[in-house]
């Protein structure tokens, strides 16, 4: 018979990658950072990060999971519970979850909190049994660190109560530290990157050449100077037209407010109080950096949501257009600066 729990060495030496990835090079704006570095500070609850498959979720969990380990002044024991090792965390003990069993969890994580940890890693949360663990890890004392399948990152508390957390945990102050959602896009080559007129020219195809009216008509003429976009053809310092990967995303840190509209199903209410707070939403975060050149506006609409999806957001904060068509003015980036200031 096999084993339901496996236990990896403790104390593995995680494999040089052939780039280092740390969580300041992984895209994230500086206000993010601070703003994932204040959960990660907490000894308790849960940093949950969301986003669909090829995102870079995994390798957000490990640079947080990496730099939680490393922290000065004190030596944080991590434990992992997860179903497959995708990656190593050195100092780290794993516990390997396998199938065959009604309860996997429940042992998994009897195992886990007899090594005392610091913080855990919980693979993923997908289902009822790895939700009560969940729970169970942040209300005994523990900081835990996981992934769920979400929208979006207000997303996360509704996808939590499906699968059968309680409104109480979600109401909890030391339940949910920082919900994220996040998407990786192409970095374009600044050495062969065509300007706002040199992609026009070349979309040959009827619906490139759609895509290309419709970015040039919802973007304000101001900001024209600033896209850039991919050339396919490439260069010797690319691939076609790309660079590497960047991460687009959402930080939210819940406060009083948010826990309440968790715990009682207040969806909408929820992304208002986001909002005016100055919340910066993963398309918003997309359309920034495209305004900087840094992304295609095209991977933008391809891998996260149409741009015209912001005229939305401004009807439900109350925004007036009137008979006007919608118009990005300005780096969304620049208002959640100025919001957030205030």
């Amino acid at each position: 018979m096999i084993n339901l729990l496996q236990s990896a060495l403790e104390h593995k030496l995680m494999a040089a990658p052939a780039v280092e990835l740390t969580l300041d090079t992984l895209g994230f704006e500086d206000f993010q950072l601070s703003l994932l570095r204040q959960a990660l500070a907490k000894p308790v609850g849960a940093i949950i990060v969301s986003g669909t498959c090829g995102s870079g979720v995994t390798t957000t969990l490990e640079s947080l999971l990496v730099e939680k380990s490393q922290e000065i002044h004190r030596h944080n024991k991590c434990v992992r519970i997860v179903e497959h090792i995708e990656f190593d965390i050195d100092a780290a003990s794993t516990v390997v979850v396998t199938n065959g069993s009604n309860s996997p969890f429940e042992q998994a994580l009897r195992l886990a909190l007899r090594l005392d940890p610091d913080v855990v890693h919980l693979g993923e949360v997908r289902d009822k049994e790895s939700v009560q663990a969940l729970a169970r890890m942040t209300m005994s004392g523990h900081q835990v660190l996981t992934e769920v399948h979400a929208h979006s990152a207000l997303d996360i508390p509704v996808r939590l109560r499906s699968m059968g957390l309680s409104p109480a945990d979600l109401a909890d102050r030391h339940s949910l530290s920082a919900l994220v959602n996040q998407a990786l896009l192409g970095v374009v080559c600044p050495h062969c990157a065509l300007n706002l007129d040199g992609a026009k020219q070349a979309a040959t195809e009827g619906y490139e050449r759609e895509q290309m009216e419709g970015i040039e008509q919802v973007i304000d003429p101001s900001l024209h100077a600033g896209l850039r976009f991919r050339n396919e053809d490439g260069c010797e310092h690319c691939q076609i037209g790309m660079i590497g990967r960047t991460v687009v995303a959402e930080v939210v840190i819940p406060d009083d407010t948010l826990r309440k509209c968790f715990s009682q199903s207040l969806g909408v209410e929820a992304f208002l109080h986001y909002r005016k707070q100055g919340g910066l939403t993963a398309l918003e975060h997309g359309i920034s950096k495209a305004l900087r050149g840094i992304v295609d506006l095209r991977d933008v609409e391809r891998r996260l949501d149409q741009l015209i999806r912001l005229s939305e957001i401004g009807q439900m904060m109350g925004v007036e257009t009137g008979n006007e068509s919608f118009v990005i003015k300005a780096d969304p980036l620049a208002r959640h600066l100025a919001q957030a200031s205030v």
